[in-house]
């Protein structure tokens, strides 16, 4: 049985493994527990208890920031990402978000391809944002800024 909840402390450590597990690039120990600290009305998606992604994201003035999507890679192509990310915009309509943000890897087209079917469109870029690959010698990456109207 397929469940969204809040994101809490407790489940930090499921996260960082799932994170460092399907992501290149993973997020810190330390950028997580800030998100926590922070309060971020972040989400897990549960799949018979066991946490199979979750999403961290903020909301400024009248716009909802997704700074993090991550789906564990035993669960993927399972619909899991689009769950997750709509539940996001539900509960950031309801805060009176006017808009969803989000920056994405260029690399990363299974994530832009998913962001596309929620109906996000490109609205710009930021070069050299993401850090780069050094066993790659890709020093910097840019990012491809979305955004989709509530």
């Amino acid at each position: 049985m397929i469940k969204i909840r809040p994101l809490v402390d407790s489940n930090l450590e499921q996260i960082l493994s799932i994170e460092n597990n399907a992501a290149p690039f993973p997020w810190s120990k330390e950028a997580h527990q800030d998100a926590i600290i922070q309060q971020y009305p972040s989400l897990v998606l549960t799949q018979a208890d066991m946490i199979a992604g979750f999403i961290v994201f903020n909301y400024y003035l009248d716009e909802c920031h997704l700074l993090n999507l991550v789906i564990d890679p035993s669960f993927q192509s399972q619909g899991y990402g689009k769950k997750l990310a709509n539940k996001m915009m539900e509960q950031a309509r309801e805060k009176g978000m006017k808009t969803v943000i989000l920056e994405v890897r260029e690399s990363n087209s299974s994530a832009i391809k998913l962001y596309e079917r929620l109906g996000f469109k490109q609205i710009g870029t930021r070069k050299n944002y993401y850090r780069g690959n050094l066993k790659q010698d890709l020093a910097r990456e840019d990012a491809i800024v979305m955004q989709k109207p509530l």
